[in-house]
């Protein structure tokens, strides 16, 4: 029974397919020769009236001649005329006839994508309830994990470009650092040279000073 019914799904299905590409072909078809059948009536109704102008003037030249050549081409003008006039009509005939069918085959052609529309929700609402729906949620998954991997990548390039950066800034400070500390320590020895000369200079005046005073005695 089940295999039955199954068999009788597919059937309606592939029916429900056929059915709407008919119906689009068939209205393309229709549309494509209808639109044809304006384009053949519009130049037979250019040539009808062309003829008849040129049948008048061709009767006018006949009735002022009355040569028997000018009345001989009236009358082909008149057989063309005629030709021209039945071919206008049997146009226009097709026309309103194909016209009818592109209509009959316009609602055939909503109701087929109508059709299409209400099978296609209704099998929208059978998945959600019968759990049919095919399961496509592994590609977002996917997606999602390289998206956190790229995210981590540039988190991972972040703290090691500041811990360069750091990195970079402390060895700038030591080194200004040291290159203090070297000028402070080549300061240093002058000093120590002028504290030198300081306690020369007072030595040789305190010996002056005593030189000075053992003469005054002597004398």
């Amino acid at each position: 029974m089940t295999d039955h019914l199954k068999d009788l799904e597919k059937a309606f299905m592939d029916a429900r397919k056929q059915f709407s590409k008919t119906a689009k072909q068939t209205y393309n078809t229709l549309n494509r020769e209808v639109k044809s059948l304006i384009r053949r009536s519009n130049a037979a109704t250019k040539r009808v009236q062309s003829l008849r102008t040129r049948l008048e003037k061709q009767a006018e030249r006949a009735a002022k001649s009355g040569t028997a050549t000018a009345k001989t081409q009236a009358a082909k003008l008149e057989k063309m005329l005629a030709d021209a006039r039945d071919e206008l009509r049997i146009t226009q005939e097709d026309k309103r006839r194909v016209r009818g069918m592109l209509s009959d085959a316009r609602a055939f052609f909503v109701r087929a994508t109508g059709t299409d529309k209400a099978i296609s929700s209704l099998e929208k609402e059978w998945e959600k309830r019968f759990g049919t729906k095919k399961k496509a949620p592994a590609r977002k998954k996917a997606a999602t994990k390289k998206k956190t991997v790229a995210k981590k990548a540039t988190a991972k390039k972040k703290t090691t470009a500041k811990k360069k950066t750091t990195a970079k800034k402390k060895t700038v400070t030591k080194k200004k650092a040291a290159t203090k500390k070297k000028t402070v320590a080549r300061k240093k020895p002058a000093t120590k040279k002028k504290t030198a000369s300081k306690k020369k200079a007072t030595s040789r005046k305190k010996t002056t000073t005593r030189k000075r005073a053992s003469k005054k005695k002597a004398a």
